[in-house]
């Protein structure tokens, strides 16, 4: 999935570079007795970060032209384009957990989307890394720990 910030379009770049006017949201496993909104999915195929929670942005905007979303729920529109910060977990040394600071630069607001996305396109493009459960900075340092 891409976002065009310009023409504030959304498009699939898996399978062309045309825009679309709306795209299925992923579906998620997890069970229905848990609420999907807090989960985050790293997805690798995904061009843009997707946050449903204004609490998480310390900086927002609302572009005059934004695209829709398909989802399970119905069709959403990003609300706005911004910047979050998120506290991570990156280790554990002597069974003590260590944190670090995220920060998602150009991430859309979409209040109705059922999960959250940080894009694996994003993270590769500027030099970064997944090997086993971590991911890496462009520099070799553990960004955080993923649960698969």
């Amino acid at each position: 999935m891409g976002y065009d910030l310009e023409s504030g379009t959304l498009f699939n770049s898996t399978l062309d570079s045309e825009p679309e006017e709306a795209l299925e949201a992923p579906e998620s496993s997890y069970s229905t007795a848990h609420s999907t909104r807090e989960l985050w999915l790293f997805d690798i195929g995904s061009t843009v970060h997707i946050y449903n929670d204004k609490s998480l942005f310390t900086k927002l905007s609302k572009p005059v032209k934004l695209g829709v979303v398909r989802t399970r729920g119905g069709t959403v529109k990003p609300e706005g384009v911004g910047t979050v910060k998120l506290e991570v977990l990156a280790s554990f040394k002597e069974g003590k957990a260590f944190y670090n600071t995220l920060t998602l630069t150009k991430t859309l607001y979409i209040l109705g989307f059922p999960l959250n996305i940080i894009s694996g396109h994003r993270l590769y493009a500027s030099g970064g890394t997944l090997i086993k459960q971590r991911l890496y900075s462009a520099a070799y340092k553990i960004i955080t720990l993923l649960n698969f």
